[in-house]
This record gives C-alpha cells, sequence and structure tokens, in this order.
C-alpha cells in the first residue's frame, strides 16, 4: 500500500487560505467563519478520498471502495457554491461512527494512520463539529514517524477552525460576565444568539444551561430538564469538557470518571508529547469508560502504532467499543477478521514506514 504522503502532498496545494477567509459580515462574523470551517472541511474530505481511491484498488480494500461509494451518495447533495447555511445535515452517525462499513475501511488501513483521521475531522469540520475536528486532528498530528510536511498540512488544516473558536469564545465571555454580575437574562441572550449561529457551539450550551439552572430552577423544578438537555449537548458537541458530565445519571457520573481520571491527565501528555504510547492507551480507556467509543478506537490504534505491535487487551477494547457504536453481522464480521490470530487485516510488525526527510 502506498503511504499516506501521497494524498498530503495531493492536500497541501489545493489547501487554499483564501477559502478560510471569506468576506466577513458585520452582523454576524462568526457565522462567516463557521461557513468558511465548513467549506474548508469539505474540500479536504473530497480530496482525501481521492486519494484513498489511488492508493486502494476495489479488488484489495472492498470494504473502503463500499464506504467511498457511501461518502459520495452522502455528499451528493451538498453543492458546495451554495452557503454551508442551506446544506442538508450532514448525518455522522450514520456515514462514519456508527457505520459498519466505514470501520472496515478503518481497518483496511494501518493503525494510527493520519489520513484516516484527517479524512474524520474534514467530515466533522463540514458538519460544524470544531470542537470534535479539533480533537482529532490534535491525535492525528501525533501519530509517529511521519514526515514534518504532513504535520504542516494538519496543522494547517486546523488553522481554519481556529478563527471561529476565537470569535465564539469572545462572545461565550461576554455572556459569562454578565451571568457573573447577576444579569441571567443578558447572558442567557447572548448564549442563544451564539448557538442560534453556530449549534454545535458546546461550552455555549453548557454555560447556557448554567444560566437557565439559576434563573428558574427554584421556580419551576422542571427546568431542570432544560439544564440537562443542554448539558447534554455540550458534551456531544465539546465532550472534552469535564464540566458538563454533571448530573444524577450513572452513565454520566461513571464518564466524569474516565474523563478525570485517565482521559484529561492522558490528554495533557499527549498534547506535550510525552511518553505517547501509554498516553494514547490511557486516553483510549478513559474515553471508553465516557463512552466516547470513536475516539477509544483511534487512541487504541494510536498507541499500537506507537508501539509497534498489538498489546494485550487491544482486541478486547476495540471489540467493546466497535458494539456499543454497530452493533450487528457485519461489525462481528469485522471482528472475526480482526481479532483472530492468523487473520488479521493489517500487522504493525509489517506496514510499511514512511521515508524520512534527508
Amino acid at each position: 500500500m502506498r503511504h499516506l504522503l501521497i494524498t498530503i502532498v495531493l492536500l497541501v496545494p489545493s489547501f487554499n487560505p483564501l477559502l478560510a477567509q471569506e468576506p466577513v459580515q458585520p452582523a454576524d462574523p462568526m457565522r462567516s467563519a463557521l461557513a468558511s470551517m465548513r467549506r474548508q472541511g469539505l474540500s479536504a474530505t473530497t480530496q482525501i478520498v481521492t486519494g484513498i481511491m489511488a492508493r486502494a484498488p476495489k479488488e484489495h480494500f472492498p470494504g473502503t471502495a463500499a464506504w467511498i461509494v457511501q461518502h459520495r451518495a452522502a455528499l451528493l447533495t451538498i453543492d458546495p457554491n451554495k452557503p454551508p447555511a442551506t446544506w442538508p445535515r450532514l448525518d455522522l452517525d450514520k456515514l462514519v461512527s456508527r457505520n459498519p462499513t466505514f470501520w472496515r475501511m478503518v481497518f483496511e488501513n494501518y493503525p494510527g494512520d493520519p489520513m484516516v483521521l484527517t479524512l474524520v475531522a474534514g467530515l466533522q469540520m463540514a458538519a460544524g463539529e470544531a470542537y470534535r475536528a479539533s480533537d482529532t486532528l490534535r491525535m492525528a498530528i501525533r501519530s509517529p514517524n511521519r514526515p514534518e510536511v504532513i504535520r504542516r498540512t494538519l496543522r494547517q488544516v486546523q488553522g481554519s477552525i481556529g478563527g471561529l473558536l476565537t470569535l465564539s469564545r469572545g462572545r461565550i465571555r461576554q455572556g459569562i460576565a454578565l451571568h457573573d454580575k447577576g444579569d441571567l437574562k443578558g447572558a442567557i441572550k447572548i448564549y442563544k444568539a451564539i448557538i442560534a449561529s453556530w449549534p454545535q457551539e458546546g461550552w455555549a450550551h453548557f454555560e447556557l444551561g448554567q444560566s437557565v439552572r439559576l434563573l428558574q430552577m427554584k421556580k419551576d423544578p422542571k427546568q431542570a430538564l432544560a439544564v440537562n438537555a443542554h448539558h447534554a449537548a455540550c458534551r456531544r458537541h465539546n465532550p472534552l469538557m469535564w464540566q458538563a458530565w454533571q448530573g444524577s445519571d450513572r452513565t454520566v457520573i461513571n464518564g466524569l470518571m474516565g474523563l478525570k481520571l485517565r482521559l484529561l491527565p492522558a490528554w495533557a501528555k499527549m498534547m506535550q508529547g510525552r511518553d505517547l504510547t501509554n498516553a494514547f492507551s490511557d486516553i483510549a480507556a478513559g474515553a471508553q469508560q465516557a463512552g466516547l467509543h470513536q475516539m477509544a478506537i483511534f487512541s487504541a490504534m494510536l498507541a499500537t502504532d506507537h508501539r509497534g505491535k498489538y498489546a494485550e487487551g487491544y482486541h478486547a477494547l476495540i471489540a467493546k467499543s466497535l458494539r456499543a457504536l454497530a452493533a450487528g453481522k457485519p461489525t462481528e464480521a469485522l471482528l472475526e477478521a480482526i481479532v483472530k490470530p492468523g487473520r488479521k487485516l493489517f500487522s504493525p510488525a509489517k506496514h510499511e514506514k514512511p521515508a524520512q526527510p534527508k
């Protein structure tokens, strides 16, 4: 299999910084930044799929070929020349997370392949999931033994997310300032305006829940349901924001423990580039405990790539998370192929390493 460097080189010259700098609308610059990020994500994923097709012939990679057909069908109704706000919803659960065909494609590549991670990040960007895309790219940047050109390209893709987050964080801080002064209605108005512009802004959902709690909970206990809904939205769109993992639900409490005790400490090590094999192993375990199964699988694969071999417990972790995401006969067939000795789709000891730059 040819290395992903071919794909990334395809991506570099066509990554257009101007595309990430659409004319700013004074009335709502955040909407413009969101549109730019979504366009950039759509462009990136389209080009990466082209690269996958070049390196993965159908007869040898049936899962990859089948998923590409699904990818094309999902994007067929999206007109990149139209404003992203008018695009039909891109269902990431159906196309990626809960799709056994997607996971077949993933396991036809070697563990920790940053091309696959960048493909996922591009789809997340196109769907407006900036926080999740940023987390995915941070993991991809720290895949081992990659030429600097790849890391530079991944950082460039991530850069198109930064403008949106900067604008949004500035507005949220305005709402927090009003909240702290006791102007809860003013804070709520700001948070709702942010969410109207960007529905996937997890932090805004969390802060909205906090202000609603103080304003209404004593008057109407039913408002607790609204608070829980906003916290759940934050967990979906910005899952590493541990403050949103609160409430009486035992699943949420267990998830908080996974984040605080394993995932987030290991994430800090990953961001510092320290002990990446164990960092990714701990991220995988903590993510699985929190129900973040897609992150758990990718983290376990990255740990495998850093280690150069499968670790004890790898297959059990993969099986548990795959079954949680996409239970059924296709997943069981995939697990049979990757778990049984001698029937692995991929052996990390034999995968092709990239040529080191001179």
